[in-house]
């Protein structure tokens, strides 16, 4: 919505409500004084602020994605972005961790430690990689050719439930207190009303176009 607004584009006013509620539902859950991980672990300021600032880049991501897609096989662009992410990690994560062990075999602390476990093995290359890595990217790149990128965007935001829940499931992390709860409720109404707008912005985008057409 931001870039829309720079770029000067159509945005739809239920887009800006939806997108409001959904901060300040946000807002509520990462000052839940109850949402704390296992263990004691808790650095979540590092994760919110990877998350605002890959928010960023996903958002250029997206808008050069609908331009791409139409002359670049999604496959090609998967590869690119594995690529990138890939050495992006490699260079900027052994700073940021201040590991020695980073490039090593090492079965808690190196990159690489994943290839000393078979059965670690197998289920990296036989599930992880074949689906949720080629196959849900390549499907989430081939959604720019049907959909809008504000639809795209809207059903990306509902990753993180399905991670919250997961974590859960897995016992990474706690059931959340109350205030995580109540601004899941309310990032979930704003990002249905941001959805309906999107919906209308597209509806008065085919209706321009075959009023065009017509005159």
């Amino acid at each position: 919505m931001i870039f829309s607004l720079l770029t000067c584009k159509l945005v739809h006013k239920y887009e800006v409500i939806g997108y409001v509620v959904f901060l300040a539902g946000a807002a509520l859950m990462l000052t839940d004084p109850f949402a704390h991980k296992t263990h004691g672990v808790d650095e979540a300021w590092i994760g919110n602020s990877a998350a605002i600032i890959g928010a960023g880049f996903g958002a250029v991501l997206g808008i050069l994605n609908t331009k791409n897609v139409k002359v670049q096989h999604p496959l090609v662009m998967m590869s690119h972005y594995f690529i990138f992410a890939a050495g992006l990690q490699m260079v900027v994560f052994p700073y940021l961790e201040d590991n020695p062990l980073f490039f090593s075999t090492d079965s808690q602390y190196g990159a690489f430690g994943w290839i000393t476990d078979i059965n670690l093995i197998l289920y990296l290359d036989g599930f992880i990689v074949p689906f949720t890595g080629i196959a849900a990217n390549v499907a989430f790149i081939y959604c720019y050719v049907y959909w809008p990128i504000e639809v795209i965007c809207i059903a990306a935001l509902f990753e993180p439930f399905i991670a919250q829940f997961a974590g859960i499931m897995l016992g990474q992390d706690e059931i959340p207190g109350t205030r995580t709860l109540f601004g899941l409720l309310i990032i979930s109404v704003g990002v249905v009303i941001a959805s309906y707008g999107a919906k209308m912005k597209m509806i008065s985008k085919i209706k321009s176009l075959l009023d065009e057409n017509l005159n």
